[in-house]
Order: C-alpha cells, then structure tokens, then sequence
C-alpha cells in the first residue's frame, strides 16, 4: 500500500495525461454479445485485442504519420536532415531491439548513411523521391513493432442515441446483448482503487479525421496519439479506449481485470431474451457488483432508441 500524499501525487500525473488526450466525460459503455457478456461480468475481466487484428486498416496505420512527396519536397535541407536523423534514430532503436527487424532495415539504413554522405543531391526530385520512400518505410517497420506491445479494449460514449442502434446491431448481437456502464467519476470520489488498477483503466477518446498527414512521428510508447487516431468514417461510433502496454507478448488478444467498482449500469438490447436478463441479474448478486442500475432498450412510437429501468 502507498501512502495518501502518494496517491495524490500519481493520481495528478494521470490527469495530466488524460487532459492531453481530451479526457473529460466519466461514462462510457462496452457493448458485448450475450456469451461475451456472462464471461465478462462472472470474471471482472475484459478481452484486449492487438490492434493489427483491428478491421480497419487506416486504425493505427503509418499512413497518419507518413510525410508526403509534396509536403517533403517544400522544405529546407535543414528541415530534410532533421527528418533524415529522425529515422536514423529509430532505426538504430529497432536494430538493438529486435534481430529479426535488423535484418530487415540494415539495407535501409546503409542507404540512409549514403544519402547524408551525399547531402547535395537532395536537391534533385529523384534522390527526394528515394530518401522520402525510406523514411516513411521505417517509419512502416517501426509502427509495426510498436503494434506488437500494445492491447486495446474498445468502448463507446453512447448507448441510448440514433446513431447507437448500429453500435447495438455491431457489437450487441442484432440487440441480444448487453452494455456495461462504468463511471470514472468514482475514482475520483471514493479511494476504492489501488493505482495500478486505475493505470491499467484508464479511458482515452478516439480522434477522428480526414486527413491523414496529421501527427508527428513521436513513436515512444508513452505516445497514445498514434493509438487514438481513427478515420471520420467511424465517427459515429464516438469510441474510447483503454490501452496497456505489455512489450513482453505476442499474443492476439488478451484478458484483463476491469475494476468491478466502475460497474453503475447494466443495459440489455432490445431483443435480449429473457433468461438471459436473469442470468446476468443472478451474478450482478453473486459477485457483489453494488449499486447498479439494470435497463432495458426499447424502440418508441416515434422510432427513437429509449431505455427503461427493469
């Protein structure tokens, strides 16, 4: 156990980090199927997945990060060296780190070497057009080892508005499932978590865009930005996320302890049946989950998505 003044002070240190992120709401929900959703609440444990498993394939792509021919063509060599050393550096960082990508980049890396040697013929479209395809492609292989450490369970803002009957025919099995509702805010309110718990849970809004040259390349990995960055096709989603780091596995997915205290809501779908509504009445008192509110999505006369208290 830590003492209070501690737990004040790491406490501080992950609201400073959350406020970079945008992190100002409390309530987010986990839509789950209905097997998913008994395993969940019966083991206080949610599945994270390793984001290369992720279906869109612009979530968490080096294309964010990429500098276009355009972009790199307008700069000065001085701004041109600075990149050029950046990539240098990560790729010295990927050769002492792992054997198998220092196979893959050790040609890069000389060619790398021979454009700096050669600083002069940068001026020319074509050695541009080479330095600019090897940066981005290191900049590729490095978000692609940094893709191994991290798991990523996904959640949403929302659960009750228009656009939330796609995330409950997604996510909740066609309105069979459930959401879990869990509240921030008693973290705050209450000392009822240990600081590792709240670290490993710790929610971070997802950005949208449309334009993909919007980062920069600050790969470490206390960098989220690259984690937090979705296409604005997906915006209606409004997702959070929980990241945790674990650079010593290569899994796909997954489980991990979710703080049982956060529970404050449980809504079933629609079309969630009844024995199962039961069920997961039964281990919300088996478990001791306190204090939390069981709702049941309906579709009203107007055609709005409503919940009711059961």
């Amino acid at each position: 156990m830590f003492c209070r003044f501690d737990r004040k002070i790491k406490m501080k240190r992950i609201h400073q980090v959350k406020d970079k992120y945008d992190w100002y709401f409390d309530k987010f929900y986990k839509y789950l199927t209905p097997e998913s959703a008994i395993n969940a609440l019966e083991n206080c444990t949610l599945k994270f997945s390793n984001p290369k498993l992720f279906n869109d394939p612009l979530d968490c792509s080096e294309l964010f990060f990429s500098e276009t021919f355009e972009s790199f063509n307008n700069k000065g060599n001085n701004d041109k060296l600075k990149i050029l050393k950046s990539a240098l550096l990560i790729a010295d960082c990927l050769i002492k780190d792992d054997k198998e990508i220092a196979n893959k980049i050790k040609s890069i890396r000389n060619k790398m070497f021979l454009y700096k040697s050669n600083w002069t013929k940068l001026d020319s479209q074509k050695a541009n057009e080479k330095l600019l395809k090897v940066y981005n492609l290191v900049l590729s292989i490095k978000l692609d080892d940094l893709k191994r450490q991290y798991f990523i369970c996904c959640f949403s803002e929302n659960y009750k508005t228009k656009k939330s009957t796609l995330m409950w025919s997604h996510y909740g099995q066609s309105h069979k499932g459930l959401c879990i509702g869990f509240d921030y805010s008693k973290i705050k309110a209450e000392n009822i978590l240990e600081i590792n718990e709240i670290q490993q849970f710790t929610p971070y809004r997802v950005k949208y865009t449309s334009n993909l040259q919007t980062l920069n390349p600050k790969l470490e990995s206390s960098n989220y930005d690259w984690l937090l960055l979705k296409s604005n096709i997906w915006d209606y989603e409004k997702e959070v996320r929980v990241i945790v780091n674990e650079p010593k596995l290569n899994e796909e997915y997954i489980y991990r302890k979710f703080p049982k205290e956060l529970v404050f809501k449980i809504v079933f779908g629609a079309n969630a049946e009844k024995g199962f509504i039961k069920r997961i009445s039964e281990i919300i008192i088996e478990k001791e989950y306190k204090n939390v509110v069981l709702e049941k999505m309906y579709v009203d006369f107007d055609l709005k998505l409503k919940s009711r208290i059961l």
